[in-house]
């Protein structure tokens, strides 16, 4: 959800108030806040990707240590504070889909109860997300499951429980670990890609499908459709193209009339 939907981390935002809420103080979040600032002044291209490996390895060794009612609290205050900061792509995209009937599914890395906050207003019916040891009430900061770690699988475990076709399925990353789970769909979208991302896609080429990964790519006001498209002379590049080159017809109209100005192919 984070960065496809949520215009933040949902991660980052619910240990923050923890801090500040004097639940977590561990001292090696000193050693985590020094790379905060790197990434926040852009030092280095991967400085968001250190910060956050750092903030889970610390929380994964102990530093996670609170009472369930008091996460759980702190999602609902982060969400009601910020839980409408989301892009409107995906938003109205959530919204088509969830009126055309589609079961919703989530798979996160943050914290599942952060998450099924999260996603609580738009109706998901499916959530995926880490999942932390509960012992007496106390989270320990061990981690129960992370499905995270292979989308492509906990995917396909979620279209099989629901009967589906993996052919049928629309499905959203931002990733360089989104691949293999959007090569597995029907409907592939890779909205405001990574470098990772946009690197895998244009060196493996279409996915199982057939159907090229659409990229999705919101600016502002200005949401821009697209695909990578075989070039003779050169590497495969960006053309824009329809919501309907994208995803099925009905959903790319309702979608199309949901975002109005915001989509405007020439």
């Amino acid at each position: 959800m984070d960065g496809t939907c949520y215009r933040d981390s949902l991660t980052i935002d619910l240990f923050d108030r923890l801090r500040a809420k004097g639940v977590l103080k561990d001292e090696r979040f000193r050693d985590v806040d020094r790379l905060k600032r790197l990434w926040k002044d852009r030092q280095t291209s991967d400085a968001y990707e250190t910060y956050v490996r750092a903030l889970v390895e610390i929380i994964e060794n102990g530093a996670f240590s609170a009472p369930v009612s008091i996460v759980s609290s702190v999602c609902n205050e982060l969400v009601e504070e910020k839980g409408r900061q989301v892009y409107e792509f995906t938003r109205e995209l959530v919204t088509t889909l969830r009126d055309l009937g589609y079961t919703l599914a989530a798979i996160s890395g943050s914290p599942r109860p952060a998450v099924e906050a999260f996603v609580r207003p738009f109706d998901f019916k499916i959530i995926r997300a880490t999942e932390y040891e509960v012992v007496d009430g106390f989270y320990t900061g061990r981690i129960a499951a992370r499905p995270v770690d292979d989308k492509a699988t906990a995917l396909q475990e979620i279209i099989d429980s629901c009967g589906a076709k993996a052919e049928d399925v629309i499905a959203v990353g931002d990733t360089g670990s989104d691949y293999g789970m959007l090569r597995a769909v029907g409907y592939p979208i890779a909205f405001n890609p990574s470098l990772a991302l946009k690197r895998c896609i244009r060196s493996e080429g279409v996915p199982v499908w057939g159907r090229p990964i659409g990229i999705v790519t919101q600016r502002k006001d200005d949401v821009t459709i697209a695909s990578f498209q075989p070039d003779q002379a050169y590497r495969p590049r960006l053309v824009e193209c329809r919501l309907s080159h994208i995803l099925p017809k009905d959903a790319a109209e309702k979608l199309g009339a949901r975002l109005g100005s915001m989509y405007q192919y020439p």
